[in-house]
C-alpha cells in the first residue's frame, strides 16, 4: 500500500483521543515513507513532518488538560 496516497487533515477539535491516536500513526508512516522516496530536504517531506508536529501537539494539549 503507498501511503502516499491518504489525505490526512489536520486533526480536528471533534475526534477522540483514540483516533488522534490512529491519525499520528498514518502520519508518521507516510512520513517514513516520504523520507525513504524523496530524502530529508523534500518540500512534501517538511510539509507531512509539519502535519505529524500539529497532531502530536494537538494529542498532547488534550492529554495534559
Amino acid at each position: 500500500m503507498n501511503i502516499t496516497t491518504f489525505e490526512i487533515s489536520f486533526v480536528s477539535e471533534e475526534q477522540d483521543l483514540d483516533s488522534i491516536i490512529v491519525s499520528i500513526e498514518i502520519l508518521r508512516r507516510r512520513l517514513a515513507d516520504l523520507v525513504e522516496r524523496k530524502g530529508n530536504l523534500d518540500p512534501e517531506v517538511l510539509a507531512a513532518s509539519q502535519e505529524l508536529d500539529d497532531a502530536l501537539n494537538e494529542y498532547y494539549k488534550r492529554i495534559e488538560h
